[in-house]
């Protein structure tokens, strides 16, 4: 392995790094030493290696296009009257942002589920002209169990099995279900995408297909883009190149802010997935009405470490990329992807991400499902909230039953700023109040799982985390956490993603 990537502080030399250590060519290969944290860290290499399926499979999928336009004529003449994905969170984001921009002249409705909770198989169940809904449901190697448990939840609502689509890697749970239980339609999904990394793949070409969405200039776009990331030059590879920018704006700091137009909010919403590398720093989407003070004002409002700079998804001439640029952020920033160009736009994330775990020292495809199982055993207990104002009350029923000695920590994805933590004081107090037990709150960035042991010995707790619809990583894993030292276990999901204080 050529010697550890160097500690790069600016672009050229985040590019510079890359090209020593031959990122491009060894990424071709599979070579999972490159996000190995360390020398001789073969598991993390192994783990990197076995989710790298996603840079093969193009043409697997362009032998398939077809045959999806005919499934689409079908079901629209078996008068189906809307598609629901219930999908890992990452996928579910993609399928969401097709079934809002992209939606076909003669294809169906497109809706896509945050998950199996109750409260959103209950509101899918109903609605459409004829309430006949066709049900995809998908899973991945790291997420291998929520679409079995939202298939239950759909059984015991009357669904029919012949209503319902699988798309599942060969041998999965879902896989096996949806044999035994005959489904409609069953459709690979390699061992080896999972599911941040799975925008291009059966997980959400079918039901794009179903939408309406013409695929084959999508597919030749997306296609285009792997070819450059063959480039071994860094500097000349289009999703390297924005990787080691990204990585070099981020350095030493724990958030970028990343702005998208309006025309981008849903697509924004998938690049968090992506950007939640397990271990590296954060990437925050940020609509561009939050930015209309200009991007300067934000920088110099941010604390050391919070904020580093804007990269904002708008037209050129947009007024936000005007603020940005006076706060010098470069021009190969400013890009507004056509919709028919979200799959390119996509590969050339995947490739961004890639660089920027190498340079991060990470695996930016580590799987999220263990994490994910642990806590669903627990059967955490779920709310929505308008607004944290309402976390005290929602809470009151689960503070009756801490005494004293018990605990409370609360976790909330609130980005580190003066602002958040004159919030997060306030949501202290409230609580402190409203219980006996100890009381801590903080913002979710501090909380590594590595502290819940500590926090949890010899007291009973619960458990709070709060965050967006972008399903939170580092909520899940904490939470896990928790639950694994016997503490009950409470999700807030606020109304839209965080959103800075």
């Amino acid at each position: 392995m050529p010697e550890p990537t160097d500690s790069p502080t600016d672009f050229d030399a985040a590019l510079r790094a890359l090209a020593k250590n031959r990122f491009v060519e060894r990424l071709w290969q599979r070579d999972g030493t490159l996000f190995a944290h360390a020398d001789g860290d073969l598991a993390t290499a192994r783990a990197a290696r076995d989710g790298m399926g996603w840079l093969y499979g193009t043409q697997a999928l362009r032998d398939a296009v077809d045959g999806l336009a005919v499934l689409a004529r079908v079901v629209e003449r078996q008068r189906y009257d809307r598609v629901v994905v219930v999908a890992p969170a990452p996928i579910a984001a993609w399928c969401d942002a097709v079934g809002r921009h992209l939606k076909g002249k003669r294809g169906l409705p497109l809706v896509a589920l945050w998950g199996t909770r109750p409260v959103d198989l209950g509101a899918a169940l109903d609605g459409g002209r004829a309430n006949k809904p066709l049900w995809v449901l998908v899973a991945t190697a790291d997420a291998p169990t929520d679409a079995c448990r939202g298939y239950a939840a759909l059984r015991s609502h009357g669904v029919r099995p012949d209503d319902c689509v699988a798309i599942a890697p060969a041998g999965s749970a879902l896989q096996r279900l949806a044999a035994t239980e005959a489904f409609r339609d069953v459709f690979p999904l390699p061992a080896d995408v999972g599911a941040r990394f799975a925008a291009l793949s059966l997980a959400t070409l079918v039901p794009a297909a179903l939408a309406g969405v013409v695929l084959h200039d999508a597919l030749a776009r997306a296609e285009d883009l792997f070819d450059q990331g063959r480039d071994p030059e860094p500097a000349l590879n289009p999703g390297v190149r924005l990787g080691a920018w990204l990585w070099a704006m981020g350095h030493e700091r724990r958030h970028l802010w990343l702005s998208f137009s309006k025309d981008c909010r849903w697509f924004s919403t998938w690049v968090a997935h992506i950007a939640a590398v397990p271990g590296a720093r954060t990437l925050w989407p940020v609509p561009v009405s939050r930015l209309a003070a200009g991007a300067g004002q934000w920088a110099e409002r941010a604390p050391h470490g919070a904020l580093l700079a804007v990269s904002t998804f708008a037209h050129p001439d947009d007024p936000v990329a005007e603020a940005a640029r006076a706060a010098g952020v470069p021009d190969e920033a400013f890009v507004l992807p056509e919709v028919s160009d979200w799959w390119a736009e996509a590969v050339r994330w995947q490739f961004a991400m890639a660089a920027w775990g190498h340079l991060d020292r990470c695996n930016p495809f580590a799987a999220q499902g263990q994490a994910r199982d642990v806590l669903a055993t627990t059967t955490p207990t779920e709310m929505s909230l308008a607004s944290m104002a309402e976390l005290p009350d929602a809470l009151s029923a689960q503070l009756h039953g801490l005494g004293a000695g018990d605990r409370l920590a609360v976790s909330v994805a609130w980005p580190a700023t003066p602002e958040t933590q004159q919030r997060l004081q306030a949501l202290l107090d409230a609580l402190g109040r409203a219980t006996p037990a100890a009381v801590v709150v903080t913002g979710l960035d501090r909380w590594p799982t590595a502290t819940v042991g500590p926090l949890a010995a010899g007291a009973q707790g619960l458990a709070v985390a709060v965050h967006g619809e972008v399903e939170d990583a580092a909520a899940v894993a904490w939470l896990s956490a928790a639950a694994a030292h016997g503490w009950r276990c409470t999700r807030g999901f606020l109304a839209g993603p965080p959103q800075p204080a």
